[in-house]
């Protein structure tokens, strides 16, 4: 959640782009050689794709969206960030989304998720069909999903530090 200040909503600006943006580039390797291939951001959600220099001439076709899911199915305070791209022969796509929040928000999420994959479209030129999520050979789906660990007869710490987790995979929403 980058930054959900009522100016970020209104006006779909912040300074912390730039502030995270550094602190990512601040982040790596003095030796590492990396070049920004793509930033997107949707009001607190933003993806930060880098590839190494050396790689950097084999990147192409490189597109970005932006789904909002949020009140109305449209504002960005939840929904997801993606970009797309073609390395050498490998079309990949990164995704990082924000799921509804809540224990009782199951189905919100999965419909998020769903309403993600169905409006994720990526033009990439007038020449080729647009491409959805599920036209990419290697799929990231990251960030902040909120799926939760359903209330059941165990104090979930205690269980969780003893690495007995059948109990607690049993009740996770996610492989529900």
């Amino acid at each position: 959640e980058l930054d959900l200040n009522t100016e970020t909503f209104l006006f779909n600006n912040t300074p912390k782009e730039q502030e995270w943006l550094n602190a990512v580039l601040n982040g790596i390797h003095p030796k590492a050689k990396y070049q920004k291939v793509r930033l997107v951001r949707l009001v607190g959600m933003m993806l930060i794709v880098l590839v190494q220099e050396k790689h950097l001439a084999y990147v192409r076709s490189v597109s970005t969206d932006t789904v909002g899911t949020g009140i109305m199915n449209k504002m960005g305070n939840k929904g997801a960030v993606s970009v797309r791209l073609d390395l050498h022969s490998t079309s990949i796509c990164f995704v990082n989304a924000h799921l509804a929040a809540h224990q009782e928000e199951l189905d919100r999420r999965n419909e998020d998720h769903d309403c993600i994959f169905q409006r994720t479209c990526f033009n990439l030129n007038i020449n080729s069909p647009p491409k959805t999520i599920k036209d990419h050979e290697h799929i990231y789906f990251i960030g902040d999903m909120n799926y939760r660990i359903n209330p059941c007869d165990v104090n979930i710490r205690e269980v969780a530090s003893s690495n007995k987790f059948s109990i607690l995979l049993e009740n996770d929403q996610l492989t529900q």
